[in-house]
């Protein structure tokens, strides 16, 4: 096919409109529909290469096809994976990290759109915005239509118009529907945006008027403007880049779109796309100090001066090399993306497992020393901490959430000259009422039966101060709670003068792992109804009893919202247990609420 500057010119408008979004332009949010443009535009270039080469030789030579299609994006797409990755390695943290190569391993697939559908991860989420590989869905969405398209073209060469108008119409169908009811997979899928290849497989050997250039360049730049991040997309919104850029094709271009510099960014748009967004993620972290403004200008900046020595160092070298062996191109290429793809994945299964066991093994030392024994038995293991011989005791009983306070009751106390007798059994709440095992109608007995044995305990140990507290999360109706909390209060009140009940620690509606792992923003606001329903509940018979009772959720989730980390520290082990880093943390306020 004869060149056209007027395409280089449009890519060139394509990736000014996604920088420009990306890099935060207050007045351009709307600026990834720059893909929109790339969409059409692959769709006329691809369709016209097929229809010359069946003009020419009568068929579609799939082979070579892939060998070009290879040869233009690979190199440059594996020097920026393995870079950004090596520099992720120093500049991110280890739990942010392993997203990353995640992510990367599915992009050298060409699979990134599919890594974030099954991630959950749509394209505007927090979690998703600060992954470095975020931008190469639409890598994976080309590749996948260029998987289709040619046998499509091949099959139905005399038909090919017909089979377009069939593509666009039925693809835009769905994209409509799945808009509303399912966004994400209508955002990142290739049947929900083959509709765009179709409209601009279309304009091949269509003509208009030069004016439709002009009023589709315009009809591009306002949608850009217009088109908001919560807008429905692609929808109907869609519609407005889509035929703007169909209208810039069929009328043989704009004079704007020519201009030497025009021309140049387009040159180097792939290897531009491909760097801006790491470099504009990785220069955050980097320069953090640095205003904002500048910051992502001098990142741009720094991303244009990488793609143009990307483009004359590898880009352009490697699509003059003449392909003589197409099939074996193939092969090499895809077994050298397949290794690489197969590496990221197992590396970042590894360390996840290993991460994530990390994570969980942020216990109390008490479980460590064999101090619960959750189904196992019903006998009493004490652990103790401090001073044997000391003058004041302290006791902290509970289930598992309660225990979690062990850290700061030990910081807080045995410092000051205490001795510390901790006495524990997960998943047995310090309430006197029939206990089941989770989703089981089976019950409880060993909780039932150490509960009584360890309130024998403390009651024969008469401790200067007893610390207790259970999960909210048992199933007990409200008579229950207040009548079953009160005979384990009157109990513990009659072995101590000093009794204080702790509140159950909120529940996070997020997998705290997963969270931490995206990289972005991880917390949820509490499940503050059942929360306060229970508290309220034991409060209500603490007070005639004489039992104190506080809380600490004001530290935990500041705000109304529950983070899965404060200040570097890692707060929840899981969804609702905090870490013993983060309580030891909080021992001098624990200390401080506990004598009040």
């Amino acid at each position: 096919m004869s060149y056209r500057p007027d395409i280089e010119g449009l890519r060139a408008i394509a990736i000014l409109l996604v920088v420009m979004a990306h890099a935060r332009v207050p007045w351009m949010a709307g600026g990834f529909i720059g893909v929109d443009v790339f969409f059409v535009l692959s769709g006329y270039l691809i369709t016209s290469l097929l229809r010359a080469e069946i003009e020419a030789s009568g068929r579609v030579d799939f082979i070579a096809f892939y060998a070009r299609r290879f040869r233009r994006l690979a190199p440059s797409l594996c020097l920026v994976l393995v870079t950004t990755l090596v520099a992720a390695f120093f500049v991110l943290s280890p739990a942010e990290t392993h997203p990353q190569s995640k992510a990367a391993g599915a992009a050298a697939l060409w699979g990134a759109n599919l890594h974030f559908i099954f991630a959950g991860q749509g394209y505007f989420d927090p979690s998703a915005e600060s992954n470095l590989f975020l931008h190469l869905w639409s890598l994976g969405v080309e590749e996948q239509f260029y998987l289709v398209w040619p046998v499509l073209v091949a099959l139905a060469a005399s038909r090919m118009r017909g089979v377009m108008i069939a593509v666009a119409v039925g693809s835009f169908a769905l994209s409509l529907r799945l808009s509303h009811e399912a966004p994400t997979f209508a955002f990142y899928m290739m049947p929900t945006r083959a509709w765009q290849f179709a409209v601009g497989a279309l304009m091949v050997g269509t003509t208009l008027p030069k004016g439709y250039g002009w009023a589709g360049l315009s009809t591009v730049v306002g949608s850009a403007l217009l088109i908001q991040p919560d807008d429905v997309f692609p929808g109907l919104w869609a519609l407005l880049p889509t035929l703007g850029t169909a209208a810039i094709l069929a009328a043989g271009g704009v004079s704007v779109l020519t201009h030497p510099r025009v021309q140049a960014l387009g040159t180097v748009s792939y290897s531009l796309y491909l760097w801006h967004w790491p470099i504009l993620l990785l220069g955050d972290r980097v320069a953090a100090d640095v205003p904002e403004g500048p910051r992502r200008l001098l990142m741009v900046l720094i991303s244009l001066a990488l793609a143009a020595a990307t483009y004359w160092l590898i880009e352009r070298p490697i699509r003059r090399v003449r392909i003589d062996r197409p099939g074996r191109l193939v092969a090499v290429v895809s077994a050298v993306l397949a290794l690489f793809s197969v590496g990221m994945f197992t590396w970042a299964y590894q360390t996840d497992d290993s991460y994530r066991q990390s994570l969980a093994k942020q216990l109390p030392e008490i479980y460590q020393r064999g101090c619960d024994s959750y189904t196992t038995d019903d006998i009493v293991k004490p652990c103790e901490a401090g001073d044997p011989s000391a003058q004041r005791t302290a006791v902290l009983i509970g289930d598992s959430i309660g225990m979690q306070w062990y850290p700061a009751v030990s910081e807080a106390f045995t410092r000051e000259g205490w001795r510390l007798v901790a006495l524990t059994k997960s998943a047995c709440p310090m309430v006197d009422e029939p206990v089941y095992h989770h989703g089981s109608r089976d019950r409880f007995l060993l909780c039932e039966s150490w509960r009584d044995k360890a309130l024998d305990v403390v009651v024969a140990m008469k401790p200067d101060l007893v610390v207790f507290g259970s999960s909210h999360v048992y199933a007990f109706d409200d008579a229950q709670w207040r009548e079953g909390s009160s005979r384990v209060m009157t109990r513990l009140r009659d072995a101590s003068a000093h009794v204080v009940l702790i509140e159950s620690t909120p529940r996070l509606a997020i997998d705290v792992f997963a969270c931490l792992q995206s990289g972005g923003a991880c917390g949820s606001p509490p499940d503050s109804a059942a929360l306060s329903r229970v508290f309220e509940l034991q409060r209500a018979v603490a007070g005639p009893l004489g039992v104190r009772s506080m809380s600490m959720n004001d530290l935990i989730c500041p705000r109304g919202r529950c983070e899965a980390m404060q200040g570097g520290e890692i707060v929840y082990r899981d969804r609702q247990h905090l870490t013993a880093a983060y309580v030891k943390t909080l021992a001098g306020e624990f200390g401080t609420r506990v004598r009040r």
